[in-house]
């Protein structure tokens, strides 16, 4: 069963370009919670071989945000309709 913003959000990922290029993937959608998935490539460690600070938290910045919309009231169709 979809949740009822995954079109809506699904599309709003067709512009996430950095999200792309980091291959990142949402693999789950629920109400107050979006799951992702990436495949590391050798540009997102940084100098001591862990994943880079800005990768990880561009990826907690994806699913936050979006797991936030689907909490918003129905009438919201973008995040600066919210109030």
């Amino acid at each position: 069963m979809s949740h009822p913003r995954e079109e809506a959000i699904r599309k709003m990922l067709t512009g996430q370009h950095f999200m792309h290029h980091l291959g990142f993937e949402i693999t789950g959608i629920e109400d107050g919670l979006v799951v992702g998935e990436m495949r590391l490539h050798e540009f997102a460690f940084q100098h001591f071989g862990r994943v880079h600070g800005g990768v990880i938290l561009t990826a907690a910045d994806l699913v936050m945000g979006f797991a936030a919309y689907t909490r918003a009231p129905q009438e919201a169709k973008e995040y600066r309709d919210w109030e």
